[in-house]
């Protein structure tokens, strides 16, 4: 599946580097990962616009913060799924959101997605449980990042985390 556009509020930059990474994948993996890896990477600068909206800076145009996370959280989602054979891309993914996303409410998002995507999966097999894995250990970030705060987001958190130890028999 390529996507690709602008629907679900992505930039186009993000839309370029998801719709790179799918089509280097199968040909040129590493270059693929490549791409993928320096968009998660990219800074995320914010604007105040005249109207009081937070834009992303750095081009010619402004994009709403929210639709450079979605951006950010689809292609992570598939470079994951990507590399859930691939110990050492999936790896670097993960440290690549570990490291700059910073939104602790997009990384849950990514957990539950990744782990939805595992329970998809044969109960016996190793990719379903490389992506658990990986989901719980997003799971483990937010709880990181979320140091400190208490109220019903963690406290939820922390229940699904439970639920992915039990799924993973740890």
């Amino acid at each position: 599946e390529v996507w690709w556009g602008g629907s679900e509020g992505s930039s186009s930059a993000q839309s370029l580097c998801l719709f790179l990474f799918q089509r280097l994948l199968e040909k040129e993996a590493d270059l693929a990962y490549q791409v993928g890896l320096a968009a998660l990477k990219a800074p995320l600068r914010l604007e105040d616009d005249a109207d009081g909206t937070l834009l992303l800076s750095g081009g010619p145009l402004g994009w709403p913060y929210p639709a450079k996370e979605n951006g950010h959280s689809r292609l992570a989602v598939v470079m994951i799924l990507a590399s859930k054979e691939d110990k050492r891309q999936r790896s670097a993914v993960v440290d690549a959101i570990r490291w700059h996303i910073r939104s602790s409410a997009v990384v849950v998002r990514l957990a539950q997605d990744i782990q939805r995507e595992a329970d998809a999966l044969p109960e016996a097999s190793a990719a379903r449980q490389n992506l658990a894995e990986t989901a719980l250990d997003l799971g483990l970030q937010v709880l990181s990042m979320t140091r400190g705060q208490t109220g019903w987001p963690r406290r939820s958190m922390l229940a699904w985390l439970i639920n992915c130890v039990a799924h993973l028999s740890l």
